[in-house]
């Protein structure tokens, strides 16, 4: 059996089938893997996904651009994120790595629309990042690293060729906005067709293509129906002020099995003090019910923490499950709808503050207010300066 490398001990360590998971954890009892995960995924972590009453997803800091030296220059790095499960009251742990894959172009010119794939690989386990570490210490760690680096490329590539030997447990993968034109589909307008409406497919494993430009549509249509978990998808013509995603098993002969639906009012200056819903219910339920569970973006819950929210889009979510009927997979589609709602609606482009490119004039965006699929800015102008100001 080959090995692969723990990035920060950099001894071998075997591969998925018995890469442990964290003592917090460990009470989880290990389940046999489905048919057809197994390559992909071991044992004890798929008894912790499915022992898990919570998930808590954290994105990281990303201070630097990728490379400022090159061609798209200063382009935004690849989005980072560490899932953690808990088990219990106080149990918690980190349990997958995932990693965006995305074209640079599409990435620099269509973000934060473009098309994009999530790998997701267990986590490689090590005595440095398990435990102990508070959110604002793994900013400042995060940030430190860049900053050490002078480039997030460099930082990363150790730790990278290391998780590049980890099988890929599951696969999430968006369809966008596509570099030159940007036009192909019209994520983030008003959801009148399936070429407006944002969407994910879930795949258990890794998928192949030959290049990253390849990354959305034409990745799509080469998936393996018998390799795929499910998907999630904006509905049209539907949900016309809360921002809703239908969660849909593979085959889907019975429809969604789930829905997740969020507030009107979300983002902008209102993130610094408030947590943000998304219940998720069983699609025949009423509105908002949450008879599965919810998804919450937390609000900062220290200094430290409003700080990166001012400066970075790295943002913290946790998945609580009342429904402890859902399987693994379930549970899995639905850490894909959390990941696309990132993308959708907390990477967009309106900040808490800026200035208007049309007259030069800083403003502060009160919050984003949804609209069939728009974000709509509330914003307070600052006035004066000018003539007679």
């Amino acid at each position: 059996m080959p090995d692969v490398v723990d990035p920060t001990q950099m001894k071998p360590v075997v591969m998925a089938t018995a890469i442990p998971v964290a003592q917090a954890v460990a009470i989880a009892q290990p389940l046999e893997v489905p048919e057809g995960w197994g390559p992909f995924l071991s044992p004890q972590v798929w008894g912790v996904l499915a022992a898990a009453d919570s998930l808590t997803v954290r994105q990281h800091v990303k201070w630097l651009p990728k490379n400022c030296c090159s061609c798209p220059p200063c382009v935004k790095q690849e989005n980072t994120y560490s899932i953690y499960a808990g088990i219990g009251q106080d149990a918690r742990a980190e349990i997958f790595r995932a990693e965006e894959i995305s074209d640079d172009w599409n990435r620099c010119c269509c973000a934060p629309r473009h098309p994009l794939k999530v790998v997701i690989k267990q986590y490689l386990p090590s005595p440095q990042e398990m435990g102990g570490q508070t959110d604002w210490q793994n900013s400042v760690n995060e940030i430190n690293f860049d900053w050490q680096k002078l480039s997030g490329k460099a930082q990363r590539e150790a730790e990278k060729a290391a998780y590049a030997q980890v099988p890929t447990a599951f696969t999430m993968v968006r369809d966008g906005t596509q570099f030159p034109a940007c036009c192909n589909k019209c994520v983030g307008c008003c959801i009148l067709t399936n070429c407006c409406a944002d969407g994910m497919t879930m795949v258990a494993g890794s998928t192949a293509e030959s290049s990253t430009k390849e990354i959305g549509a034409p990745l799509l249509s080469t998936l393996d129906d018998g390799n795929t978990l499910g998907s999630a998808s904006v509905p049209v013509m539907s949900a016309f002020f809360s921002p809703t995603l239908h969660v849909m098993e593979r085959g889907g002969l019975d429809g969604p099995f789930a829905k997740i639906e969020g507030p009107c009012f979300f983002g902008g200056c209102s993130e610094f003090c408030c947590s943000f819903n998304f219940p998720v219910s069983k699609f025949g339920s009423a509105a908002k019910a949450g008879d599965i569970g919810k998804i919450v973006k937390q609000k900062p819950k220290s200094f430290g923490a409003a700080l990166r929210e001012v400066l970075t889009s790295a943002d913290l979510y946790t998945i609580n499950f009342s429904d402890k009927s859902l399987t693994p997979e379930q549970k899995s589609l639905l850490i894909g709808g959390l990941l696309l709602n990132d993308y959708t609606y907390f990477e967009s482009p309106q900040d808490a503050c800026g200035v208007d490119p049309e007259d030069g004039k800083p403003y502060i965006n009160l919050c984003n207010v949804y609209c069939c699929g728009c974000l709509c800015p509330c914003r307070c102008k600052l006035e004066g300066g000018g003539e007679g100001g």
